[in-house]
């Protein structure tokens, strides 16, 4: 498959240094590499500098010279990483000022598989009608957004879960992580790690502040409640190992707590009947009523 990787100067270096080491473990693959001017900052103050392969081919961002600038070439793919939301727009609306975006219009046109992964996040709307534009286009948009159902244990375990969707809109094969509901369990991964209810589950909201817990398999990951776990702000669902006992016994006391704290001691007293006649206080004289409302009373007692 012959490959165009373009990075420009969106922060995220990391994921295109990682697509590239992928690749370079699949020699069958041809592999073209353009760096923007802003990319090579980005890169300098993220990871330094790109571990390239030996064979990766390396063209500047300002020359039509590449094979690939033109339709008449036969090319498989591009994959845009990171991209900047400045170059998601000029490619959404057909400025071809470089040579990634010049090639990307190419793919486009070509209907070829162009890959565009942003990071920039939050999105205005002028971002948002911008992929719109490159997705009815026929562009794959994949923001870089890790998931955690793998149980990521390291920063290159949390990248592998975008590249691993780069890589199979590319359409190429790999074992980077294991996918949803498949194959084996992911690099240091908990072998015994199911998910069980409780016999008992409570009834009521667990306490945020939950102490760490301390040894075990559990370390690190929080207090566990049935089935959830409490380390902060929020409660999150998660899978106890097996060898850990949840203790039923205290969510029991807590519930029960809950369920006392909770109950009317001291009922609400019954509504007030609305006043009447004989349960309002007289008015007073209307010599002693100032403004508009002692006008109006004394034009009513003197037949005015």
């Amino acid at each position: 498959m012959n490959i165009v990787v373009a990075v420009t100067g969106a922060s995220g270096a990391i994921y295109a240094q990682r697509l590239l080491e992928a690749l370079a473990l699949m020699p069958e693959h041809r592999v073209h590499l353009l760096v923007s001017t802003y990319a090579k900052q980005v890169i300098a103050e993220e990871i330094g500098e790109l571990r390239l392969s030996q064979d990766v081919v390396v063209h500047g961002d300002k020359s039509m010279n590449v094979p690939f600038a033109s339709g008449s070439t036969r090319w498989d793919c591009m994959v845009i990483i990171p991209c900047t939301m400045g170059t998601v727009g000029r490619i959404a609306h057909g400025v071809s000022d470089s040579t990634i975006t010049r090639t990307a219009d190419v793919f486009l046109k070509e209907r070829r598989k162009l890959v565009i992964v942003p990071r920039e996040t939050p999105w205005n709307l002028i971002h948002a009608r911008n992929v719109v534009t490159l997705l009815e286009a026929g562009a794959d948009v994949i923001p870089a957004a890790p998931s955690f159902y793998n149980r990521p244990q390291t920063i290159m375990d949390v990248i592998d879960t975008v590249i691993a969707r780069v890589l199979d809109h590319m359409g190429v094969e790999h074992n980077l992580s294991r996918r949803w509901m498949e194959g084996n369990p992911p690099r240091n991964h908990h072998p015994t790690a199911t998910r069980r209810e409780p016999a008992h589950p409570p009834q009521h909201t667990y306490p945020q502040h939950v102490a760490p817990a301390k040894g075990g398999a559990d370390a690190g990951q929080g207090q566990r409640f049935g089935g959830y776990v409490s380390a902060g702000p929020t409660a999150t669902q998660a899978a106890p190992a097996e060898d850990v006992d949840i203790d039923n016994r205290k969510a029991g006391q807590y519930s029960a707590m809950m369920q006392i704290l909770h109950e009317d001691e001291n009922p609400a007293p019954p509504p007030m009947a609305p006043p009447t006649a004989d349960t309002l206080p007289p008015e007073p004289p209307f010599w002693e009523v100032s403004g508009d409302e002692g006008d109006d009373r004394r034009s009513r007692n003197h037949g005015e």
